[in-house]
């Protein structure tokens, strides 16, 4: 039995991410709801959650989710319910449609009901009007605050019906399942990560000092002009001469299924990002990237942090096409290069960050991959038995064998160590199918080193005596259904969900990425639902931040060392981290700090996990 829910609860606030629910609505029918205000609507809300014969409709409704278990006490229900496959959020619905090929739009309930021709879904003031009604009889209600409320219950029915009529092909299994990643993802945001005013203080300071050496530079130039707006076109400019009159221009945007004819034509212009710059190898240049750098990090990056020094950052979570996860408001899972943002964060009195991520989960998916899709057990066995695939790659390029390579790695004989760090950059860009000249383009980006067109197709060849059923992977992207363009149909993996269409690289990609976005999934919902439970070792610790494959919490002092071991299960034991990658051994690196840093170590004393940096 479907039926229709929503809440409403007091407003968001600084610190107050998942506020009190003041009442809720429930709708058995597209037309017919009623409103069960506060302190009655928690024992409603319990029943439903309770009834195994009952899935719940809603839009958005993990935000609802999230301010049940922080305000009812009802982790235990909310998890069961979940895992259980019981909810269909209209949201998560639609998200998943348009990653299979419908068109992306905003994704609001009114905007959705408008694009259904569903009608007009008045959204106004009225809904900011609930916070003090909490706990109030549903009598002091005023007659548009009940239909209001009774309106979203019944519209998410309404809107539901019109998905499934349009995209029959999404899966209830999937939209559970992508519903579960953004409660973790989203219960992680809302504990948010604070800030250090010393720190800040002390980034503010060093922003200044570059900017003041960086910008007369800049304004010699032309390039900004005295009010501190950017001169594009003397920037352009100089891009072409750096570049010998071959700068690298613009592409054509991508064209969008259903999206609207241009009203200009598109020209391609001089490119200008900061990887261009930096990439040109023209001092002048350089030290415009620089300047830009510095310049978002006073503007943007500052004014954003200034927040977290009285009240949680909580950035938002989003799911891209791929279902990994974007964030924004701020961005925290691509923090800018510049010495000291990262530094910002601290956490919480009494409290230290324990950071842990996969080693090599990449490779540990592709070779999963060519396990399952192609029998091969070649790369799984060498992972499986320690190997290290940069240096096996690395003796390749080296021409030595991988035990010579081995030892000359221990001993860091230079030589190698630069044919190894060639390798890292191809094991990193090629099982996705990236060309010899995006080879390049990763090399100097990442690993700043240039390569000649020769030497990088000799490290693709030495890539694939390291890895030689890289190829028959590739032969295998290729076999996938393709459209008139040449572009494919690919599944990701442990999941249902068809991306139409998506060029050979992302297609490649997804393979292996997608199975390591599935089992970061896993590993946030295993541990949150261990964070849930009373009584456990992470029962007192907080998730705070999840970056692509590193999960950091907030633990006490004294647990530091259980917690550790706690994620490091979880990451690498749990049954369903096994159950995705069964025939390949995967590892985890936990680390303990006292600031969120790259630099930070992990220094283990006695058996026990110690905080970096030490205590002096």
């Amino acid at each position: 039995m479907e039926i229709g829910c929503d809440f409403e609860t007091m407003l968001i606030a600084p610190g107050l991410a998942a506020p009190p629910p003041v009442c809720v609505s429930v709708a058995l029918s597209p037309t017919e709801g009623e409103v069960v205000p506060t302190p009655e609507a928690r024992a409603e809300f319990l029943r439903l959650l309770r009834d195994p014969e009952i899935v719940l409709v809603g839009h958005n409704f993990i935000f609802d989710l999230l301010c049940s278990v922080a305000w009812w006490d009802c982790s235990a229900e909310v998890l069961a319910f979940l895992e259980a496959d019981r909810l269909v959020d209209t949201m998560v619905y639609e998200r998943v449609a348009e990653i299979q090929g419908s068109p992306r739009k905003k994704l609001a309930l009114d905007s959705l009901w408008e694009y259904y021709g569903l009608g007009a879904l008045p959204k106004g003031l009225v809904r900011l009007s609930y916070g003090p009604l909490l706990n109030r009889p549903l009598s002091e209600y005023s007659t548009e605050q009940i239909q209001y409320s009774v309106d979203d219950s019944t519209a998410v029915l309404q809107l539901l019906a019109a998905q499934r009529k349009r995209h029959p092909d999404v899966r209830q299994a999937d939209v559970a399942d992508l519903c579960r990643k953004l409660f973790w993802l989203n219960r992680t945001a809302a504990f948010g990560m604070r800030t250090s005013p010393d720190r800040i203080d002390g980034l503010r300071a060093a922003a200044e000092e570059h900017l003041g050496e960086l910008r007369g530079a800049a304004e010699a130039l032309g390039v900004v002009r005295p009010n501190g707006t950017k001169n594009i076109k003397v920037l352009r400019d100089l891009v072409t001469e750096a570049y010998d009159g071959r700068p690298p221009m613009t592409q054509p945007p991508r064209a969008k299924k259903g999206a609207k004819p241009r009203k200009k034509p598109w020209v391609p212009n001089v490119r200008t990002s900061s990887s261009v710059l930096t990439e040109s190898g023209d001092p002048r240049l350089q030290a415009i990237a620089e300047y830009g750098e510095w310049s978002a990090v006073q503007n943007m990056v500052l004014p954003a942090f200034e927040s977290g020094t009285y009240q949680p950052i909580h950035t938002r979570f989003s799911l891209a096409d791929t279902t990994r996860v974007n964030s924004s408001g701020p961005n925290l899972l691509n923090i800018r290069s510049a010495e000291g943002i990262r530094e910002c964060f601290i956490p919480r009195g009494g409290y230290v960050f324990v950071d842990i991520d996969h080693t090599g989960l990449e490779n540990v998916a592709l070779a999963q991959v060519l396990v399952s899709k192609l029998r091969d057990h070649r790369l799984a066995d060498f992972l499986n038995g320690g190997g290290d695939l940069h240096c096996k790659t690395g003796a390749e390029i080296h021409h030595c064998t991988y035990e010579q390579a081995l030892a000359l790695h221990a001993d860091e004989e230079p030589a190698f160590e630069k044919s190894r760090k060639n390798a890292k950059w191809v094991n990193f860009g090629r099982p996705g199918g990236a060309g010899w000249r995006t080879l390049q383009y990763i090399a100097r980006q990442m690993g700043k080193v240039s390569w000649t067109e020769h030497e990088t197709k000799s490290y693709i060849k030495a890539w694939e005596r390291a890895v030689p059923a890289g190829p028959m992977y590739h032969d295998w992207v290729k076999n996938h259904p393709q459209n008139a363009q040449g572009w494919f149909q690919v599944q990701i993996p442990g999941t249902t969900i068809q991306r139409r269409w998506v060029p050979f690289c992302a297609a490649a990609n997804n393979g292996f990425q997608g199975l390591g976005t599935v089992v970061e999934s896993k590993v946030g919902w295993s541990m949150l639902r261990e964070h849930l439970t009373p009584g456990t070792v992470l029962s007192g610790c907080y998730p705070v931040l999840f970056v692509h494959d590193e999960f950091i919490f907030e633990v006490p002092e004294e647990l530091v060392t259980q917690a550790a071991e706690r994620l490091v299960w979880h990451m690498t034991q749990a049954p369903e981290v096994r159950a995705l990658l069964p025939d390949v051994e995967i590892k985890a690196d936990p680390k303990a700090m006292r600031f969120w840093s790259k630099k930070a170590r992990r220094i283990i004393r006695n058996g026990e996990l110690i905080p970096w940096p030490e205590a002096s």
